[in-house]
């Protein structure tokens, strides 16, 4: 239906664009990859058509391809964080790290509250195998967005193999929880998720005591605590 209406007028943009979504449904990458390039033909300004593209070329393993498509992309829009982050995240894959950093770097500075672009570059920094670093960028996305990319998602206690990184971990963990309570002294779950970390992670007890002991004197009845 689409490629009648195109064999009618080759200028159809909304039907070029509509058959290059169902070649890609269906895995007919390469249609859809030259579909996706009589667009940008047709419409060089609109910026769906460079992302499509780049997200094909990526299917048929194209990753130089995909990158000259977000570079066309940052040309139109310089102030789009996510078409950096988008670009290095394909030159992670080929492990080209400097590239990738020096684009997240951007993004960053670009959107510097956006809990992604932390995530990102401290997925570089962890191939990097700088643990430091990328632990740093994750308990920043953590503070930044805590429900969407909760910490032990991206930092296992137990791959924290020299003292050096269960001190740095331990130190943030505490910064931030510390700032949670002084902001809330009255909510009890901050004291909780520090009295755990006191008791599991950081063998304080006599902290993790501590801050049990404050949980009851605000909720007498709280039984958890009490255990």
């Amino acid at each position: 239906y689409y490629s009648n209406l195109i064999v009618k007028d080759a200028t159809d943009t909304g039907s070029l664009g509509r058959r290059a979504q169902i070649f890609v449904e269906i895995k007919r990458y390469s249609d859809a990859l030259a579909d996706y390039t009589s667009l940008i033909k047709l419409e060089p300004e609109d910026t769906e058509h460079y992302e499509h593209r780049a997200k094909v070329n990526s299917l048929l393993n194209k990753p130089l391809d995909a990158i000259a498509d977000y570079t066309a992309l940052i040309k139109i829009d310089a102030n789009s964080s996510r078409n950096y982050r988008k670009r290095a995240e394909i030159f992670l894959k080929l492990k080209k790290y400097p590239e990738a950093l020096a684009d997240l770097n951007i993004g960053i500075k670009l959107r510097p509250k956006e809990a992604f672009n932390f995530i990102a570059r401290g997925d570089v920094y962890q191939a990097m195998d700088k643990k430091l670093l990328a632990m740093a960028d994750y308990i920043e996305a953590n503070n930044l967005d805590p429900k969407n990319f909760p910490l032990t998602h991206y930092v296992q206690i137990e791959d924290l193999t020299t003292q050096e990184e269960r001190d740095f971990y331990h130190a943030k963990f505490l910064e931030r929880y510390n700032k949670a309570i002084a902001a809330e002294p009255k909510e009890i779950s901050h004291y909780k998720v520090r009295a755990e970390f006191y008791a599991r992670d950081a063998k304080t007890y006599s902290k993790a005591i501590e801050d049990y002991t404050k949980i009851l004197e605000l909720e007498p009845s709280n039984e958890n605590a009490l255990d």
